[in-house]
């Protein structure tokens, strides 16, 4: 778990046709309206030809003017049905689009709820979110409204070089002789729009993560007066997501243009090849106009068609982001089970380090053989400098982090066999990084254990001396952060996550530096009541405070990766690597 295998090849289940397969059903009755609606387009340069050919002449010279009374409203019929063609065949596209797209958010997410701490430690959030949230909207918007033009337009091609060839076959080889070369422009544009559009999407991707990033860490921005960097910094890098979308633009509408170039050249050469047939008598004019009405609707259906196909590469390139991250394979797989069987009927918090070996991919050794053992209901502090392994060591109990070598046992059983559900539901963690998601304060407690009553909830607050600021607030556990404007100091935001670790009644307390700010005598009391509430059960406490380390049954010592100290609290005196 210190690192993310993460897979070259898309995951084969994230491909368009396996997305759309469970609306094959739906699927095929678009197919049949599209079909309808193609044979209904065909109406209007048949009608043509009978007022130019029977019609128009007038009575003398053999025209029947009659026919125009069938003519209208057979238009006019036609014109309904294509609307109700196209009425039926787009909602039905709009609900399969709306349904892949949520599902596909819907399993990205629960993957992405399954990947290790490594996974976000290496990636950017904003970069996460936006194949989440963008790409997929991307893969939405074709299934919408590209995918029904597409099915139309191949149709469409279909039926009006079936028509043109019966009409007349000499001249629609003439009409379709460029018809090789449109496909031969669209491979030579497929690769660089594919490309351009996927190096624009991970381009966007970044500025968004970046964005991101800079509101989160504001303070840091302005204490070091960094506010015009940071609008530089920005702007390099959205015109860098412009060039790449100009790019990918510029390719698409390249392809247009030799499009439109070699309709030129067909319509030329159909117009006088046409008019020869006309004034020959090998076709009436009627006949020409109706050929030239079909085939005016041929070339742009084959623009169309191209068009839909450089969009159905774009759409391919979202589903290569996306299938990227759902097929890196999920470290915590097995997260959502908290109920499968536990190698122990009873979590008793007896935590081992087997000669404990860790180091993050490319770095140097974080840990290098920690052997250490905790009884159950013991209080342990591990004390250290910055960088001594501490967090990392603390980490592994939960499985965040796998030992590179040696075993980490709970209850005599190696964390590796535990399944990661009943595992983390024994232990609680109160991070020094302090995290409040933008909801009441009652339900970032209840965060911890959602079948916990508000008197539980407040005895935690209580312990933690949270409850006191929680009653002055105007709606009290009502409050939530965003509300106050920030009015929550750090110490304030710490006593609250400790409860919301509290209330979920673990067999396992670990704390990273969790009351580190509150200063000495408020840290201390609420360390001393901690531990009178889990009496008899295991609790880690990582610190740098020496004081806070002698409430602790032993104080533990790593430095540079190794355990230098392990000594009974009431031995210790000046204590080491603090």
């Amino acid at each position: 778990m210190a690192t993310e295998r993460a897979t070259t090849t898309p995951s084969r289940r994230w491909t368009l046709p396996r997305l759309l397969r469970p609306h094959r059903g739906a699927l095929i009755v678009v197919v049949l309206l599209l079909a309808l609606l193609a044979c209904a387009n065909m109406a209007l340069p048949f009608c043509l030809k009978i007022l130019v050919d029977d019609v128009f002449p007038g009575a003398d010279a053999g025209g029947r003017w009659e026919l125009i009374w069938y003519i209208l409203p057979g238009l006019a019929v036609i014109y309904v049905l294509r609307n109700a063609l196209f009425f039926a065949s787009r909602l039905l596209s709009a609900t399969a689009g709306e349904d892949v797209c949520f599902r596909m958010r819907s399993r990205l997410y629960e993957h992405l709820q399954q990947m290790s701490f490594s996974f976000y430690q290496s990636r950017q959030v904003g970069n996460l979110g936006s194949r989440v949230m963008d790409d997929t909207q991307t893969i939405l918007m074709f299934i919408q409204q590209r995918l029904p033009a597409l099915i139309l337009n191949g149709i469409m091609l279909c039926v009006l070089l079936t028509v043109l060839f019966v009409v007349n076959w000499q001249l629609a080889i003439v009409s379709s002789l460029v018809l090789p070369l449109h496909f031969l422009t669209y491979r030579h544009f497929l690769g660089p729009i594919k490309q351009s559009h996927a190096t624009a999407q991970d381009t966007l991707a970044t500025a968004y993560g970046s964005l991101i990033e800079r509101l989160l860490g504001m303070e840091v921005v302005k204490s070091f007066v960094a506010e015009k960097r940071e609008c530089a910094t920005f702007d390099s890098t959205i015109a860098s997501a412009k060039r790449s979308f100009l790019r990918s633009h510029k390719y698409l509408f390249a392809q247009k243009v030799a499009a439109d170039l070699l309709i030129g050249i067909a319509t030329i050469g159909l117009l006088g090849f046409g008019a020869w047939h006309v004034t020959v008598g090998v076709m009436t004019t009627g006949d020409f106009f109706m050929f030239f009405g079909y085939v005016m609707m041929l070339y742009p259906t084959v623009l169309e068609t191209l068009s839909g196909s450089g969009h159905l590469t774009r759409a391919r390139a979202s589903i290569d982001r996306v299938a990227e991250i759902a097929g890196t394979h999920a470290s915590d797989a097995g997260v959502f089970d908290t109920t499968a069987a536990a190698p122990v009927s009873v979590v008793r918090g007896a935590i081992v380090f087997e000669d404990v070996h860790f180091a993050y991919a490319g770095a140097d050794p974080v840990l290098a053989g920690v052997s250490l053992e905790i009884d159950p209901g013991e209080r342990v502090a591990i004390i250290g400098p910055s960088g001594a392994g501490k967090t990392t060591l603390a980490s592994m109990i939960p499985r965040f982090n796998d030992p590179t070598s040696g075993r980490v046992l709970v209850d005599g059983v190696d964390v590796a066999r535990w399944p990661v559900g009943p595992l983390r539901t024994a232990i609680g963690i109160a991070f020094q990084e302090v995290f409040l998601f933008n909801r009441s304060i009652l339900e970032n407690v209840l965060y911890g254990r959602y079948d916990a009553t508000v008197e539980e909830i407040i005895d935690a607050c209580k312990l933690t001396g949270a409850h006191e600021f929680i009653d002055r607030l105007p709606v009290g556990y009502g409050s939530t952060p965003n509300e106050l404007g920030g009015r929550f100091s750090r110490g304030e935001r710490q006593r609250l996550t400790l409860a919301r670790a509290l209330i979920k009644n673990p067999q396992v307390l670990i704390l990273d530096e969790a009351t580190a700010s509150l200063d000495a005598s408020a840290s201390a009391d609420v360390l001393e009541r901690v531990f009178d509430r889990m009496q008899g059960r295991t609790v880690l406490v990582i610190t740098h405070d020496q004081e806070l380390a002698r409430l602790a049954d032993r104080v533990v010592t790593i430095d540079r990766g190794v355990v230098t100290s392990d000594v009974l609290a009431t031995e210790a005196t000046a204590l080491p690597g603090a």
